[in-house]
């Protein structure tokens, strides 16, 4: 599939290692988004999923045309740096990782990822917005909302004083779903990144708000990278409902959002059996 003569795909990440709970419920979660994919988007549309692990049973069980894309070796790198975390803290923090290397990692020319934990809502191929809009920008992304559509649930929940030179009314995007191009995004990518990295493995972070310490979250880095870059970084900003994050099950499905964002709290409701 092309955009203006350019290849286009969808990519996923799931770093948690198989037979364990997590690397079951992300399995599931996102074979929940690949089926709303091929029912609502397009059949055709090309999938791969950055992996630690060969294979991926549950998901190729049912989609064998996805690509598993095994990435353990680009994270080597970063296993000693973690002081003593969980591991499912340092899977959540691979992933922002891996989401900066999306230039290098990706097949596809136009690349839209997607969090595990989201699907598409609504068949007018809204999700396809993300990637026709680089034809005259580097990356498109959506700020922190919740169901309101109104209000941004990123402000400063996910860490203060983290980077002070950033006004506070700048806003945050959420990284977990965006549009990148292979070659026009690399340079606020690797920013993104150089700025996740001063904080997400230091030893000592107080910074973060007490009950966010144990996830560092790459809402900073990207706000960040984007006003350091600017006004060169061409990020376009995607209305509300093209990334909605929701708390309550029936939501996505009264409001019709473009893509919905699950909640923790309401993810096993859409856990496929």
């Amino acid at each position: 599939m092309e955009i203006n003569g350019q290849t286009v795909g969808i990519m996923f990440i799931i770093t948690n290692e198989p037979k364990t709970k997590h690397y079951d419920i992300y399995q599931k979660l996102c074979c929940n988004c690949i089926q709303t994919i091929r029912e609502r988007l397009s059949r055709s549309i090309p999938i791969a999923i950055m992996a630690t692990a060969d294979e991926l049973d549950l998901i190729q069980e049912k989609f064998p045309d996805v690509q598993i894309i095994n990435i353990a070796s680009r994270l080597e790198h970063y296993k000693n740096d973690f002081p003593h975390r969980k591991k499912v803290w340092y899977n959540l923090v691979y992933a922002e990782i891996l989401k900066t290397m999306m230039c290098d990692i990706s097949p596809f020319d136009r690349t839209l990822y997607l969090d595990a934990d989201t699907f598409i809502c609504t068949s007018r191929n809204q999700a396809y917005d993300y990637l026709t809009i680089l034809d005259k920008y580097n990356l498109s992304i959506c700020t922190c909302v919740t169901e309101s559509w109104k209000d941004s649930c990123g402000k400063r929940s996910v860490g203060v004083n983290l980077f002070p030179d950033v006004p506070a009314y700048f806003p945050y995007w959420n990284f977990g779903v965006f549009g990148s191009h292979k070659e026009r995004s690399r340079e606020l990518l690797e920013s993104i990144l150089e700025q996740y990295l001063t904080y997400a493995f230091a030893e000592h972070r107080s910074v973060w708000k007490s009950g966010c310490e144990a996830t560092p979250h790459a809402q900073p880095a990207v706000a960040k990278a984007v006003w350091d870059l600017s006004p060169n970084d061409r990020v376009f900003t995607m209305p509300a409902e093209y990334n909605c994050i929701f708390s309550w099950e029936g939501y996505c499905f009264n409001s019709r959002p473009a893509i919905a964002h699950v909640a923790k709290s309401v993810r096993e409701h859409f856990l496929m059996e």
